[in-house]
């Protein structure tokens, strides 16, 4: 019996696209939760004690961002713009310094913002080491027009 290898890479291509789609998903409800919380807090608040933190989700074709914002607002009200200056985040690590996020949040927020934080880096890693996988294989499937990869004879 043959066995094509590109039906296993293909295979799991498909399998570990799926898992990327459900971190994003995961990672979207985590973010949307945050937002929900600061748009309900900011409501009660005075205009200066309102949250100016934001976390956007990105999906590139085979990758996931989670960045987190601090947003500013300029101008008078008829012509005011919002500008937002993304929070750095140590490279070659999948989680934000506490204190780069605390010295944005407010003190109503900190709690929530460690917490989504900490769920977030997990979807950061598992999303880095799924976008390593797909990019491999996405390289094994590319050279097997090449004749890189032989039939498999059981």
């Amino acid at each position: 019996m043959d066995y094509d290898i590109n039906d296993y890479v293909t295979s799991a291509l498909g399998d570990l696209r799926a898992s990327l789609e459900n971190l994003v998903r995961e990672a979207e409800e985590i973010s949307g939760e945050h937002l929900r919380f600061v748009m309900t807090e900011n409501k009660r608040r005075a205009f200066g004690d309102q949250s100016t933190l934001y976390c956007k989700v990105r999906q590139t074709s085979n990758s996931l961002s989670v960045t987190w914002y601090k947003c500013q607002w300029y101008g008078v009200k008829p012509k005011r713009y919002l500008r937002k200056t993304t929070i750095p985040k140590p490279n070659r690590k999948h989680i934000y310094t506490m204190a780069s996020l605390e010295s944005v949040a407010r003190s109503w927020e900190i709690d929530m913002v460690r917490d989504i934080e900490l769920k977030l880096a997990e979807i950061r890693r598992q999303s880095y080491h799924i976008g390593k996988a797909l990019g491999t294989l996405n390289i094994m499937v590319s050279n097997h027009g090449k004749n890189a990869w032989q039939q498999v004879s059981a």
